[in-house]
């Protein structure tokens, strides 16, 4: 499916191969509606900002705009090395994401980051109070506390 979505001839031809470094395999519900999103990560994004991409399924497929992004406040973070559905962890009824941002620096040098954003009937945006992901409003977060641990390369 990544293929399909992020090749060149595609409809979202400008989020390519290049960008898309990762594509979370497992389905997402994250608003109230029974079609699955897809969440994408581009950990390079903005010399290494990183970025995270939801775009919201429908009768018509998905959406060609992301409907939520996220995206680390931190030079070389690499937000979004890893990304995947987290289940319903907070049992609301909505599945969550885990984002993974393996160079993020809080207390240690690059000691690496994890957060976790609810989904709810609107989405990740929680229903406007959260229209853009940042790792301080992650409703969950943890983080390596050792220099250098890439603590959140691999998410699941």
């Amino acid at each position: 499916m990544a293929a399909i979505l992020f090749s060149e001839g595609s409809r979202t031809a400008p989020l390519n191969a290049a960008l898309a470094v990762t594509v979370a395999t497992s389905r997402i519900h994250v608003r109230i509606h029974h079609a699955s999103d897809v969440i994408v990560g581009a950990d390079y994004h903005s010399n290494g900002f990183g970025k995270v991409y939801v775009y919201h399924g429908g009768a018509s497929g998905l959406s060609t705009t992301p409907d939520w992004i996220g995206e680390s406040n931190q030079h070389s973070a690499e937000f979004g090395s890893d990304v995947a559905c987290a289940g319903d962890v907070n049992n609301d009824g909505y599945d969550d994401v885990i984002i993974g941002a393996r160079r993020y620096s809080e207390v240690v040098t690059q000691e690496g980051g994890v957060f976790v954003y609810y989904g709810s009937a609107t989405g990740l945006d929680q229903n406007g109070a959260r229209p853009f992901g940042t790792p301080a409003n992650a409703d969950w977060r943890a983080r390596g506390n050792l220099n250098e641990s890439n603590f959140g390369t691999d998410v699941a």
